[in-house]
């Protein structure tokens, strides 16, 4: 067996920034994405869970940068947006890659 580095990007947000989202990860190379629904309490907000939405997606290193620095030119992060990035190692690589 033989598994490729790649990057997971796991990025909790509200469901009305999937679609600018989305349009980033594939215009910077993203050749899919998975959405989930959660709910949680933010720390910031401390009165009531929040409905949100996460999104993950797998892609090469060099592709990861380019997402990441696209990301903080959009300013996601001024608003319900927390993003993390993991190392992961994939079969079949040529899914996850252009």
């Amino acid at each position: 067996m033989h598994a490729h580095s790649m990057v997971l990007l796991t990025i909790v947000c509200e469901e009305r920034l999937i679609p600018p989202l989305v349009e980033l990860l594939q215009r910077c190379g993203a050749t899919g994405y998975t959405t989930s629904a959660a709910t949680g309490l933010s720390f910031a907000r401390r009165d009531a869970e929040q409905q949100r939405q996460i999104v993950y997606a797998v892609v090469p290193h060099e592709e990861a940068d380019h997402i990441l620095d696209e990301i903080l030119q959009r300013d996601f992060h001024s608003e319900s947006f927390v993003l993390w990035v993991s190392d992961v190692k994939v079969l079949r690589r040529g899914r996850f890659a252009r």
